[in-house]
């Protein structure tokens, strides 16, 4: 048992110095968004202050390349590219070097996460000092989706969501969401807004990203927000900060400059915070508080108060199905990722009408009271929580999503009474407990755990096996094997990521199961 205790205990510690590896250790722990607007309920993920002698090379892709990007024709510019020898760190900054290589060919620097941190929803903050936009180049925060090139009309499946780029001479700076590629299909929502001061000092810039919005900052103040379905990215994208040729006006900029250096922009961080709690909820209007114009909650009964505001004995607002012989209920299709974890979660109480509390609960025809939450796709019900208590109670479970699905129906219900609902949660979660299933008695061994970076990892089923994953602590999926039609599976010795994984397996009859395995060097 000590012997349990203490590997438990050291995968824990692991999973955490693991997941505080992409936490620079000069952030300070108590940093927040310079942002009034956004709240402190946030939890840091991901930053990097750029005080070190270079790159984190764990953390970023230094881009170097030998093709020329875009030309700029108009400011003289035929030929210009990302090159690794434009960046560097100094004096607590990342430095994104412009040079002027020859007559016609700019050289600039760039950084992207790609591979290294994916990431969904949250805040994103960057402070940064531009390039000279004089010079004939821009400086930009962005992300990018690694399918955003899929042609599906929307940005579901991922986009290019251009922050800011300085491409301007004048205090303002445009906003931009790609999506559908870059070829034929390619659609762009484009919004201008204004940047008192962009062009000297340093500046905030800020995206608070929600399954319902994409909300853009300025020095702290609301400057875009997206909300349309089309254009609200709901997919995993990774970080990129770069200097390029600028798109933004004509002119002799560039080519009146001697050959040499011509600008840089410069970086003093860049922090990602997920949202604290039930806030990173992608079931919208969850507390049943928010604006009713924006209610995506479908009711069965013209009668159900979605918005109702009950009395100051209750301090709350809830969804009111009111007493009736036949059901009421509220559903809402929710877009969720395919083979990932997730928790279930509603508040709630059944047979209390306003103040009174009725001890009943057992009508001799209608049987039990019962508020119940499912999620069912294609009409069958995949995950059920419900109760019968007359006072609020908070029911949650966790499911892994089946791989074929993408999308499911959310649908609260009662049979008869008073039903009051708050909080409907569908939240994704890092994983499952471990040795956790989804309702089935799949038994999944890996062996040996902790393992070392050049050993085998055997993976044991009682059940064959279809295939086979491994997914990192950001939720990316390095290693993927089908048709495995066995009970047992190797994966090589140097393929696995040192930290925590989590290997999951389909099994041939449609069980899935997971399990947290260590790797050391």
């Amino acid at each position: 048992m000590k012997h349990l205790i203490y590997t438990l205990l050291f995968i824990f510690m692991a999973s955490s110095a693991y997941a505080y590896d992409r936490v620079d250790s000069a952030t300070p722990a108590d940093a927040l968004p310079d942002n009034n607007n956004v709240g402190d309920e946030w939890i840091l993920d991901f930053s990097d202050e750029f005080n070190d002698t270079s790159v984190d090379i764990t953390k970023w892709n230094i881009d170097d390349g030998d093709k020329s990007r875009a030309a700029r024709p108009g400011l003289g510019i035929d030929y210009w590219m990302w090159k690794k020898s434009n960046v560097w760190e100094e004096d607590g900054n990342l430095v994104l070097q412009v040079v002027k290589h020859n007559a016609n060919t700019m050289h600039c620097g760039s950084i992207h996460s790609h591979t290294k941190y994916h990431t969904q929803y949250g805040y994103f903050e960057a402070r940064i000092k531009i390039a000279k936009a004089d010079k004939g180049t821009h400086t930009a925060f962005w992300l990018q989706g690694p399918n955003m090139s899929n042609v599906d009309g929307t940005a579901n499946d991922g986009a290019e969501i251009d922050i800011f780029e300085s491409a301007w001479l004048g205090d303002y700076t445009k906003s931009v969401v790609h999506i559908d590629g870059y070829g034929n299909d390619h659609q762009a929502n484009t919004k201008k807004y204004d940047t008192p001061g962009i062009h000297e000092g340093y500046h905030t810039f800020g995206l608070h990203w929600t399954k319902d919005f994409m909300k853009i900052y300025y020095d702290g103040e609301l400057k875009v927000t997206y909300s349309d379905d089309k254009w609200v990215v709901r997919s995993d994208e990774f970080l990129w900060l770069s200097d390029g040729a600028s798109f933004g006006y004509s002119g002799d900029h560039f080519t009146k400059l001697a050959t040499g250096v011509l600008t840089a922009a410069y970086v003093d961080y860049i922090r990602v915070w997920k949202a604290e709690g039930p806030a990173s909820s992608i079931v919208s209007n969850g507390d049943f508080e928010e604006n009713p114009e924006d209610n995506k909650w479908f009711k069965s009964r013209s009668d159900i108060s979605l918005y109702e505001s009950l009395k100051p004995f209750y301090q709350a607002s809830y969804c009111k199905m009111p007493d009736a012989d036949n059901e009421r209920g509220i559903t809402q299709s929710v877009a969720v990722e395919p083979g990932q974890p997730y928790e279930f979660q509603m508040t709630g109480r059944i047979q209390n009408s306003d103040e009174k509390l009725s001890d009943e609960n057992n009508h001799p025809t209608k049987g039990p009271a019962t508020l119940k939450a499912e999620l069912k796709v294609s009409g069958e019900t995949i995950l059920e929580i419900s109760t019968q208590s007359n006072k609020d109670v908070t029911v949650s479970k966790q499911i892994m999503i089946p791989e074929d699905v993408d999308k499911v129906l959310v649908k609260v219900s009662k049979n008869w009474n008073f039903a009051y609902i708050d909080n409907v949660f569908l939240n994704r979660i890092s994983a499952l407990p471990i040795n956790e299933t989804n309702a089935n008695t799949t038994q999944l061994h890996c062996f040996p755990n902790p393992c070392l970076s050049n050993q085998k990892l055997t993976i044991t089923s009682n059940k064959p096996m279809a295939n086979c994953q491994v997914i990192a602590l950001n939720g990316s999926i390095y290693y993927k094997r089908t048709n495995i039609n066995a009970e047992q599976h190797q994966i090589p010795s140097g393929i696995l990521n040192q930290g925590i994984n989590l290997i999951k397996i389909s099994t041939i009859s449609g069980n899935t199961m997971t399990q947290k395995v260590l790797i050391n060097d």
